[in-house]
């Protein structure tokens, strides 16, 4: 499965009275949820859930191992 690319990025629909949450769903079931810090960093808040709502990142595993 090739990565979809895009030429842009997108337009800017952040609901500024909304607050915007990525739930991560894992292998096992398990969710994570992950507060978006739209505030903070509106334009990346923005691309993420763009990309999301566009299903780029369904299916994509990742992973990282942080030691200790």
């Amino acid at each position: 499965m090739s990565a979809k690319t895009y030429s842009q990025p997108p337009e800017f629909n952040l609901d500024p009275e909304k607050s915007y949450k990525a739930i991560v769903e894992m292998d096992n079931g398990n969710k994570i949820t992950i507060d978006l810090l739209s505030k903070e960093a509106p334009k990346t808040v923005n691309n993420f859930v763009s990309l999301a709502r566009d299903g780029y990142y369904d299916g994509i595993m990742f992973h990282r191992v942080i030691p200790g």
